[in-house]
This record gives C-alpha cells, sequence and structure tokens, in this order.
C-alpha cells in the first residue's frame, strides 16, 4: 500500500500512486482534446493555414484525417483507464476509444488511401486533382 497524503474522499482514501495515475490521466485526457480540437479545426478548414494539408502529399493528407483523430483517441484511452479505478463504468469506453484510435493509426501508418467520401466537402475536388496529377 501506498502512504496516505489526506482524507477520505468519498469513500476513497487517496494514495500518492492514486494522485499521480489520476495527474497522467487528466494530463492524457487533456493533451486528448487538444489533438482532437487541431484535428477539428484542420478538418472544417475555416483558414488558408488549417487547409494547407489538402494540397499536400497523400502522407499529409493522411496524417491529418486519421493519425490526428487516432492518436487522439488513444489517449482518451489511456487517460480514461486511469479513471478506471474511480468507476468501472468507462471500461467500455476505454476499450471503444483504443480500437478506433488502434484502426486509425494503423491505417494512416501502413499509408492507405483515405477514400474521398472520408474528406471535407471543401477538400474533395483538390484531392481529386492532386491523385489524378499522380495518376497521370
Amino acid at each position: 500500500m501506498g502512504q496516505y497524503i489526506g482524507k477520505q474522499w468519498d469513500g476513497v482514501v487517496r494514495t500518492v500512486a492514486d494522485v499521480f495515475v489520476t495527474g497522467l490521466s487528466a494530463l492524457a485526457i487533456v493533451a486528448a482534446l487538444a489533438l482532437a480540437g487541431y484535428a477539428i479545426a484542420c478538418r472544417r478548414g475555416r483558414t488558408p493555414d488549417l487547409r494547407e494539408w489538402a494540397f499536400g502529399s497523400e502522407e499529409t493528407a493522411s496524417t491529418t484525417m486519421l493519425m490526428l483523430p487516432g492518436g487522439a483517441a488513444m489517449l482518451a484511452a489511456v487517460g480514461l483507464l486511469g479513471l478506471t479505478r474511480v468507476t468501472s463504468a468507462v471500461g467500455p469506453l476505454v476499450v471503444v476509444c483504443a480500437v478506433i484510435g488502434v484502426v486509425l493509426v494503423l491505417w494512416a501508418g501502413l499509408h492507405l488511401p483515405v477514400p474521398l467520401a472520408l474528406y471535407p466537402s471543401w477538400a474533395r475536388e483538390q484531392r481529386a486533382r492532386v491523385r489524378a496529377r499522380r495518376k497521370g
């Protein structure tokens, strides 16, 4: 057992290890939210800087479309995993986040092409042109 650092809170005695794991979980969840927010901003493409990925290589587009959300999902799974000590209700959510994250990261890591249907509407025409140039 760890060293007790405080009083009981909701019937759970906090140890140094509990506080450390909770802090890491919170950090992972904040990082996941930041990564997901950036991925959403790139997908929405409200500014030219956020649309730049659509004009790049297939790897750049794959990273933006798959790797960023996949990394966010895996970070969320890691963050939620630390909360399983608090409640077991997050267990299924951890599994779902981890599976989605692994699938997206593997898809991007294997450099498989992203179907045009997954691109935002503003980027589909540009991606089709980029793909046509590469083939022709």
